[in-house]
């Protein structure tokens, strides 16, 4: 046994102690640190990142490309609401109120569909910084979209909002933007091209909506705000208006409106990779079906049957509910154009959410050859115009009948006024009805449902100049020829449509129950297979509808038609508006 007790030995072993403590400790620090590296979530950026940052380092927008990992969104825990005595406000809302989906692969893809890269890397864009996810879904936005708005750098804006009232939509996070739908130099408002921009926005990926002028708060801007769905680091203010009970999925504007307005654009577009990543359609969880979700024909019955007045005061009550003009001087007597727009845009089918094919007063003595409306208020993509020079008391509607949607401008010609309505039902005998405002036998105004003509009895109809017991509209209006508007896209059972340009969201079953054919003879017509991806543009060959015999369809009979420079003049703020004339039959005449 070895006995040490000289203090030259001892020192040396002291140290050596020493060494090997500080050596472990070292050991002990990087084990710890490598621990929290590992399990500590990533920081989710504040919402000065990439504001205020020197060192900050930013992608290049040319290294930004598109790849196809999904990250889920965890649900959000707060929903908006408004007040009356107030703007929007904030309100906690409990997860029981979101429900998850399970992953569904669609047969048919909505064109324009493409899942985002999984890169959230800052990229300073403009004034803003977003993330590379977000703005590589931008681009894709601009790719679909097409038009005169550059989506990707001078549209995207900073909404300026009064300090002290809260907002109901976020702003400030990476995959949450703004866009301007002005004119870059005029700042007039663009209104032809907001469908288009939305719709792009969301077949992209994102919710989006048109916040109107005042629609947030006294004196707010109009613009397009767009949320990036399945954007990990999306504030809870973000991720409720996409699952919350206001939100996208639930088709609705993505905070509490009082008038509980629901998605003013037609609801949410939803591609594979959504539902993969846990999102899907919250309508479809309704047990009772809203009028949201009835086919369009069936709401723009029942929307119009709501307008129906059985006295002069309940008929006053409605032209003034529908305030065509100022302070309160609203004459039944002449509100058909109005009452006509009222009833399109109560049933969701004027073709836009705001300008002025939505203000109702531009319907208000509208007459097509003085003042191009009302025909100029619509976007020439979606309508086509049928001129008829013949009386329509002799028209042959059995030979080009009229459909669910068709909007009527008939010339009074030698007859006592002009008019406007809408088609408001077809039955299943082919009976035509419209809802409009019909003068009585005291002079008084109602708004009642009219029989327009039964194929199956010429002397049917207030169309016919044989009809005894048609009221007021016997050989009084259409003596000059008429106008039809038709929308292509909503056109059911029409022979004038053979051909069907997608749009950003569609999808094959919604193209086929819009033309009453099915999914499965689009893609035998044209070649196309079901797991074909229909790119925005793409023209379609729309077959016969399936309850129709296309032997059955005839050309139709003294049809005009606008030439392609005529029909470009059409749209929203047009001034100028070519139609030929009428000949010496035609007198300009007062409005109903």
């Amino acid at each position: 046994m070895l006995i040490v007790g000289n203090a030259d030995l001892r020192l040396p072993l002291i140290a050596s102690a020493i060494l090997l403590s500080m050596v472990k400790a070292i050991f002990v620090v990087l084990a710890v640190a490598v621990a929290i590296t590992t399990i500590a979530p990533e920081n989710a950026p504040s919402e000065a990142d990439g504001q205020d940052d020197p060192s900050l380092t930013r992608t290049p927008l040319s290294s930004i490309t598109q790849s196809q990992p999904i990250v889920p969104l965890v649900p959000a825990a707060v929903t908006t609401h408004s007040n009356s005595d107030g703007p929007p406000q904030a309100e906690p809302s409990s997860l029981e109120e979101l429900v998850p989906f399970t992953a569904v692969t669609a047969r048919f893809e909505p064109a324009g569909c493409g899942s985002p890269v999984e890169d959230y890397s800052p990229v300073q864009v403009g004034e803003r910084v977003l993330s590379v996810r977000t703005f590589g879904m931008l681009q894709q936005a601009g790719q679909i979209y097409g038009g005169s708005i550059d989506l990707t750098e001078t549209a995207i804006v900073s909404i300026d909002h009064p300090g002290k009232l809260p907002m109901p939509d976020p702003h400030r996070d990476r995959g949450v933007l703004d866009i301007s739908v002005k004119h870059p130099q005029t700042q007039r408002v663009l209104y032809g091209e907001i469908e288009g921009v939305v719709r792009a926005l969301r077949a992209a990926g994102f919710a989006a909506w048109l916040r109107d002028e005042d629609e947030l708060y006294p004196g707010s801007e109009i613009h397009v705000h767009a949320v990036a769905i399945g954007d990990r680091e999306l504030s809870r203010q973000a991720l409720d208006q996409l699952l919350g009970k206001y939100g996208y999925f639930a088709g609705r504007k993505g905070y509490f409106d009082s008038a509980g307005a629901t998605d003013p654009h037609g609801g949410p577009i939803i591609c594979s990779w959504m539902r993969e990543a846990g999102f899907g359609d919250l309508r479809e969880l309704q047990t009772k079906p809203s009028q949201d979700l009835l086919g369009w024909q069936d709401r723009l019955r029942t929307t119009a049957q709501k307008f129906v007045t059985g006295s002069r005061e309940e008929t006053q009550q409605v032209a003034r509910a529908i305030g065509f003009q100022r302070y309160g001087y609203e004459d039944p007597s002449n509100m058909c154009g109005p009452l006509a727009a009222a009833i399109l845009q109560h049933a969701g089918l004027l073709p836009s959410a705001a300008g002025p094919v939505t203000d109702l007063a531009n319907y208000w003595l509208a007459d097509p050859l003085t003042n191009g409306r009302p025909w100029s208020l619509f976007p020439s993509d979606q309508y086509r115009i049928h001129r008829f020079t013949q009386s329509i008391e002799r028209f042959d509607f059995s030979e080009w009948p009229l459909y669910p949607g068709d909007f009527l401008f008939t010339y009074s010609g030698r007859g006592a006024f002009s008019h406007m309505f809408v088609v408001t039902e077809v039955d299943g005998d082919g009976r035509s009805y419209t809802v409009t405002n019909q003068e009585q036998a005291n002079g008084d105004f109602w708004i009642e449902r009219v029989l327009l003509y039964d194929p199956m009895d010429p002397d049917a109809g207030v169309l016919r100049s044989t009809c005894e017991n048609c009221g007021s509209w016997r050989r009084r209006t259409g003596l000059g020829g008429f106008d039809v508007l038709r929308r292509t896209d909503l056109a059911a059972w029409s022979p004038s449509v053979a051909s069907y340009t997608v749009r950003a969201g569609d999808t094959l079953p919604a193209i086929a129950d819009q033309h009453r054919t099915t999914a499965d003879d689009i893609l035998r017509v044209n070649a196309l297979n079901d797991s074909t991806i229909l790119p925005v543009g793409y023209l379609l060959t729309i077959p016969a509808p399936s309850d129709q015999d296309p032997s059955s369809k005839s050309a139709p009979i003294g049809l005009t038609e606008l030439a392609d420079s005529q029909l470009a003049t059409i749209g929203s703020g047009a001034t100028d508006f070519a139609y030929p004339t009428f000949g010496d039959d035609l007198m300009i005449s007062p409005l109903h």
